[in-house]
């Protein structure tokens, strides 16, 4: 006899991601060998096997095929949190210094550079198309 909750996740045909969207399940075959491959590089990644196939699909069909666009792994995003935090408090102390030389304007310059080019970077789009993980780098934008 089959559980409430087991016949609840069975019937279960789509998954709510938001924004209107809704995934319906899909049947792709791999051979016991590919499927180790692909479960190895999910690991790899810290997501899901499905993820990683999603994500890969979607790369091949939006023309990034060459991107690995799956997700940053848990290890790359420390990395990059402690890199975010590193060059903020060494820039905070480079202000300061300019600041305190009258080098004011050049340091609302380089600020205003930057603000531009982070706003064309998130005008171009996600580099992950596709991707259903949120995995992004905390820190970064705030």
């Amino acid at each position: 006899m089959t559980s409430p909750a087991t016949a609840k996740t069975k019937t279960r045909q789509t998954q709510n991601i938001g924004r209107g969207f809704r995934r319906s399940k899909r049947s792709v075959r791999f051979s016991d060998h590919e499927w180790e491959q692909v479960q190895n590089a999910a690991a790899e990644r810290g997501i899901t096997p499905s993820e990683y196939v999603r994500n890969t699909a979607l790369s091949a069909v939006n023309g990034s095929a060459g991107a690995d666009v799956a997700a940053l792994s848990p290890a790359l995003v420390e990395i990059i949190k402690l890199t975010h935090r590193s060059a903020y408090i060494l820039s905070t102390l480079k202000r300061d210094e300019m600041i305190r030389d009258g080098r004011a304007r050049e340091m609302d310059e380089m600020v205003r550079a930057a603000r531009i080019a982070q706003a064309d970077i998130l005008a171009a789009g996600s580099p992950y198309p596709g991707s259903s993980t949120q995995r992004s780098p905390s820190g970064f934008g705030n």
